[in-house]
């Protein structure tokens, strides 16, 4: 089933055979990657949020669920809310502030200009799926797949990320691109695409990190090349992990005894302190 798919429902996507991006992040160590995919997980309301607004943002003339906005002040304890919400069979529920937020997001991006201009011409929620190769000697049929939010018709990939209040600039969302794995993405995500498109390949990938709170601030940053590289490496790693693990039915944890100590950041902040003791008691003897 290799190829790119433009209107594959995301529930076959999830269920069709391959390896994600989402599968590699839960290789650290490999004994958490069969604990992932065998959990049965409800959807967060940040995750929810996420959903509606990539839905917004990506789809606007595809039909949202249908959504229900909790009055102000209503307690779903007592036997007006107890009534209420059983009213809203089948609704999506969200709070005043969730449905603020969710406008505010979607707001903030159509009207930052360059997120708009990204957004003006291409394709959403493409399904890739391209065979790889195992690098081992075994014969192995092997998928690696995404799901990317935006294909643009230029040279970029984009995607769209909410993040906390003050969590859009360079600074803090460098910290979330390697925190959260996302330069690991962007080399995933292209790789798999462009090994598809040889012949017209894109060479960006793009976020845009928007805040979840007034007044819900955009940002939009394209991944820088060596940040990229970085992340090809790292998924090259955990892909074969992946296939070793697989071909040998063994998804070790933290396996034998091995040294440990303090983190490093804190090594080098209490010899810092040490070091500015001793530098005052060497000035005070010197008075």
């Amino acid at each position: 089933m290799e190829g790119m798919f433009h209107d594959l429902d995301a529930e076959v996507y999830h269920g069709a055979p391959g390896c994600s991006h989402s599968m590699l992040k839960h290789m650290d160590p490999p004994a958490r990657l069969p604990a992932y995919l065998a959990e049965k997980r409800e959807p967060t309301t940040a995750m929810i949020m996420g959903t509606l607004v990539h839905s917004m943002v990506l789809e606007p003339d595809k039909p949202l669920p249908k959504i229900a906005v909790k009055p102000e002040g209503m307690k779903f304890s007592t036997n007006e809310g107890k009534e209420w919400r059983k009213k809203q069979d089948g609704l999506l529920i969200l709070t005043a502030e969730e449905f603020e937020t969710l406008s505010g997001c979607v707001s903030s991006i159509s009207k930052h200009p360059e997120a708009r201009a990204c957004f003006l011409q291409g394709t959403s929620e493409v399904s890739c799926f391209v065979k790889a190769d195992s690098g081992r000697a075994e014969s192995v049929s092997l998928f690696k797949k995404c799901r990317i939010d935006w294909v643009s018709w230029g040279d970029c990939l984009a995607d769209v990320k909410t993040v906390q209040h003050e969590c859009a600039g360079p600074d803090e969302f460098s910290k979330i691109l390697f925190d959260m794995r996302y330069y690991t993405q962007a080399a995933w995500y292209l790789d798999i695409y462009n090994a598809l498109n040889p012949e017209r390949p894109k060479k960006h990938f793009v976020f845009i990190a928007v805040e979840k709170k007034a007044p819900y601030l955009v940002a939009v940053y394209y991944v820088r090349e060596e940040s990229i590289a970085l992340g090809r490496k790292k998924n090259a790693q955990d892909f074969m992990q992946y296939v070793s693990c697989g071909l040998e039915g063994k998804w070790p944890g933290f396996d034998g005894v091995n040294p440990i100590g303090v983190p490093q950041w804190a090594m080098t902040r209490e010899n810092n302190k040490e070091n500015a003791e001793w530098m005052l008691r060497v000035a005070a003897n010197q008075l």
